[in-house]
C-alpha cells in the first residue's frame, strides 16, 4: 500500500509538482530517509511543530528529532536541504548582470580566469534582463580545452537562456583565435539559432589582454556563414542541381 502511495505521489510530483501542499514535498522529500515507514504524518507532525516548511528546515538538530520519527537521517537530510536552500537564496541576491558591450563585461569576464594556468571555457548563461542563471565550465591542459558540443547543445535546450557568452583563455599569452575557436564559435552559433538563443560575444583572455569576437565583428561574419537557413537551401539547392 504504502509503495503505490509513494510512486503516485512521485508521478505526481514529476508531472504537477505546482499542485503540492508544503507537507506533500515535505512528505516525498522524506521517502528517502525514511524508506519504510509513511511520512505523511511525520512531515504533518514537522510543520505543526515548527509552523511552515521554513521553519522546517531551520530547526536544530536537537529541536527537530524531538519529533516522533525523526531520527538523526531525517535530521541530517532536512539540515542538508535546509543550507541547499539558504546558499541559492543568497546566490540569487549576488548574481552578475551583464550587458550588450564589451567593455562592460570585460572585467567580469577577466575575473573567471585569475590564476588559471591551463585553459579553462565558460559559458554563461543569461536571462532577458541579463543577469547570469547558470552556466557549464570546462577544464583543460596548458594548450587547449574541449567542450562537449552534445552536453552544451542539451542544456542550451533545457535551460532555455534568452543569451549565451562564452569566454576561455589562452595561457600562452596570445589573444588571438585559432581555427578551432573560430570552429568552436561557428558550432555554437548554430545551436543558438537552433533554439531561439542570442550569442552575444565569445571572449578569449590572457592575463590582462582580451579579445572579443563581438568587438572585432568577427561574430558577425560567423554568424551570416552559419546561419541555418541558407546552409539548408545551400543544400536544397545542391541536391537538386
Amino acid at each position: 500500500m504504502h509503495a503505490g502511495h509513494r510512486q503516485r505521489m512521485i508521478e505526481k510530483l514529476l508531472y504537477n509538482p505546482d499542485s503540492f501542499a508544503d507537507h506533500e514535498l515535505l512528505e516525498v522529500l522524506l521517502f528517502f530517509a525514511v524508506p519504510r515507514v509513511n511520512t505523511n504524518h511525520i512531515a504533518h507532525d514537522l510543520i505543526r511543530m515548527f509552523g511552515s516548511i521554513k521553519g522546517v528546515f531551520h530547526a536544530s538538530p536537537k529541536e527537530l528529532m524531538s519529533v516522533n520519527g525523526v531520527g538523526k537521517k531525517v535530521a541530517t537530510e532536512l539540515i542538508a536541504v535546509g543550507k541547499i536552500f539558504d546558499r541559492v537564496t543568497n546566490r540569487k541576491e549576488k548574481e552578475i548582470k551583464f550587458g550588450f558591450s564589451y567593455e562592460h563585461n570585460k572585467q567580469q569576464i577577466n575575473d573567471y580566469f585569475l590564476g588559471c594556468v591551463d585553459e579553462k571555457l565558460v559559458i554563461m548563461f543569461l536571462s532577458e534582463k541579463l543577469f547570469k542563471t547558470d552556466e557549464l565550465v570546462y577544464a583543460g591542459d596548458s594548450n587547449h580545452v574541449v567542450g562537449d558540443i552534445k552536453e552544451i547543445a542539451k542544456m542550451l535546450a533545457i535551460h532555455k537562456p534568452k543569451f549565451i557568452i562564452v569566454a576561455h583563455n589562452h595561457p600562452s599569452g596570445d589573444v588571438n583565435p585559432s581555427h578551432a575557436d573560430d570552429v568552436a564559435t561557428a558550432q555554437l552559433c548554430l545551436i543558438c539559432e537552433a533554439h531561439g538563443i542570442q550569442f552575444l560575444d565569445h571572449v578569449i583572455v590572457s592575463g590582462y589582454n582580451s579579445y572579443s569576437y563581438f568587438l572585432a565583428k568577427k561574430l558577425e561574419t560567423i554568424k551570416e556563414i552559419s546561419n541555418i537557413d541558407k546552409l539548408l537551401l545551400k543544400g536544397l539547392d545542391n541536391d537538386y542541381e
